[in-house]
C-alpha cells in the first residue's frame, strides 16, 4: 500500500473488533491528514475502543518507510489505541509523526493486550514538533497491569525535539537484547526516557535520567 491519505490511517483504518494480520507488507509513504487531536497513524490506525485481551493486530516480516501524519498527529506509521499488539522481523524507516511516535505510538489502558516487538528495526524516524516532540522511534503509554516487549530489536537514528529520540516509555516495559543507541534530541534523554526492566543483554548509548535496571 503506498502513497495513500485519509484521516486517521493513511492506508487501513481497523475499529471494533477487527483482527488483522500483515505479513510481507509493503506501506510506503502514506498519510494521516489528522488535524489537532489524538489520531495518526501514517500506514495503520487501529482502536478497539473498549479493553480486549488477546492482540488483534499481527504485523510479520513488513516494511513501513516514510509513512507520517500531516498536522499535529501521534504515530507516523502505526497509532495503536486500545490494542494489542504483535510485530516481529518487520523494519520501520523513515516515518515521521509531530507529537509522539515518530515510527509506533502505543496507548493501553489496563486489560487492552500487550505489545510486542521482536526481531524488528526502526531506524531514521522521527518526531517534530518543537515544544511536545518525544519518541522518535517507540511511544508507549499503558496502564499499570500491561507489559510492552522488546526484544532482539534495534533502534537508532532517530530525533525528538524534546526527549528520547529513541523510545518514549510511560508504563511497564520490558527490553531484551536491544541496541538503542545512535539517537538524538534536542532537549534531554536522546536515546530513551521513562523507566524500563532489562532482560539482559542490552545496549544503550545514553541512558540519561531513565530508569533501566
Amino acid at each position: 500500500l503506498e502513497n495513500e491519505s485519509a484521516g486517521w490511517g493513511g492506508a487501513v483504518y481497523l475499529a471494533g473488533t477487527s483482527q488483522a494480520t500483515f505479513e510481507r507488507s509493503l506501506f510506503r509513504g502514506n498519510v494521516a491528514q489528522i488535524t489537532e487531536g489524538a489520531g495518526g497513524g501514517g500506514a495503520i490506525y487501529s482502536d478497539r475502543g473498549s479493553e480486549v485481551e488477546t492482540p488483534l493486530l499481527s504485523i510479520v516480516d513488513s516494511t513501513f518507510d516514510a509513512n507520517r501524519t500531516a498536522d499535529k498527529g501521534w504515530g507516523g506509521a502505526l497509532h495503536l489505541s486500545n490494542v494489542g499488539a504483535v510485530i516481529s522481523g518487520s523494519t520501520f524507516a523513515n516515518n515521521e509523526a509531530q507529537i509522539c511516535g515518530g515510527a509506533i505510538f502505543v496507548t493501553l489502558p489496563n486489560s487492552a493486550g500487550d505489545f510486542q516487538l521482536t526481531n524488528s528495526t526502526l531506524s531514521a524516524n522521527k518526531t517534530t514538533d518543537p515544544t511536545r516532540g518525544r519518541g522518535g522511534g517507540l511511544c508507549f503509554e499503558a496502564g499499570s497491569q500491561l507489559t510492552g516487549n522488546i526484544a532482539s530489536a534495534t533502534i537508532t537514528r532517530k530525533n525528538a525535539p524534546v526527549e528520547a529520540g529513541g523510545v518514549f516509555f510511560s508504563g511497564a516495559f520490558q527490553m531484551r537484547n536491544t541496541l538503542l543507541a545512535g539517537n538524538s534530541a534536542t532537549g534531554t534523554n536522546p536515546d530513551v526516557a521513562g523507566s524500563a526492566t532489562s532482560l539482559g543483554h542490552n545496549l544503550i548509548g545514553d541512558v540519561g535520567t531513565a530508569v533501566v535496571s
